[in-house]
């Protein structure tokens, strides 16, 4: 009985083993860096500026209208390169430049939010209920939410300007909560789906999440706060991780202090 547990054990589980991977595994369909500039990408082993960004989103915009299949893919050996250019904080350091006015920072970061939200739209489905994307979503949901962080970062320091320019721009504080709010909801909102992402990839968002909301709480009105805490007690409850529940209860504690 003991050796026949054995064998369906040892024939049973490879099977199981071949299923999980098969499940986030897919055909790379994606480009080689040199087809992505001869598309107009931008060299991805260089650093870009926000312009070359923009450039980038019009080429993977067209790529997603004709080709949608060829997205730039965050393990691929042809375009791993291009999608980590896609996701990489460095840009974000253009904003902190000393030598353009707050209100110039506000209105460039503003346009290079949206192109976030564009981003996330190109990677999300391939049809109205499919998912293909799902390695590279969680790195584009991080890097949107950091954008989201320094839009917050600029705006602060907007409201406590007393530049005339400045001034003009501090009655859009609750359009910049809003938008924040809105990507947390999103990301909030893909926490438990275990069957889409991989654990650890959602682990990882819970943990740039409860960073940000631990950042700019003080932002959140106390109705959008309630609304974050119900979702996040679902989540709390739901999620089969103890790293991702763990990270949830530590933002509990900041919102009840």
């Amino acid at each position: 009985m003991n050796r026949m547990r054995f064998f369906l054990i040892f024939l049973i589980l490879p099977m199981l083993t071949g299923a999980s991977c098969k499940r986030f595994t897919q055909k790379d369909y994606s480009l080689t860096v040199q087809e992505y500039t001869a598309k107009g990408m931008p060299d991805p082993d260089k650093p870009w500026s926000v312009n070359n960004y923009f450039k980038a989103h019009i080429t993977l915009g067209t790529l997603k209208i004709y080709n949608p299949k060829s997205l730039p893919r965050k393990q691929s050996k042809k375009s791993g390169a291009v999608f980590s250019r896609i996701v990489n904080k460095e840009i974000l350091l253009f904003f902190d430049d000393p030598g353009l006015p707050l209100s110039s920072r506000a209105m460039e970061i503003m346009q290079f939010a949206r192109l976030q939200n564009d981003l996330i739209g190109m990677y999300s489905y391939l049809s109205d209920s499919v998912k293909y994307y799902t390695e590279e979503l969680p790195d584009i949901y991080i890097f949107a939410l950091s954008v989201q962080d320094k839009k917050l970062e600029i705006a602060g320091k907007i409201m406590n300007s007393s530049e005339e320019r400045d001034i003009e721009f501090q009655s859009g504080l609750p359009t910049v909560v809003y938008n924040y709010l809105n990507i947390i909801k999103i990301i909030l909102g893909e926490q438990v789906k275990s069957k889409v992402y991989r654990m650890e990839d959602l682990e990882r968002l819970s943990l740039e999440v409860s960073r940000s909301l631990a950042q700019n709480h003080k932002f959140i009105l106390p109705a959008d706060r309630e609304a974050l805490i119900t979702m996040i007690k679902s989540i709390i409850e739901n999620s089969p991780s103890g790293s991702i529940k763990e990270n949830y209860i530590k933002t509990l504690e900041i919102f009840n202090d």
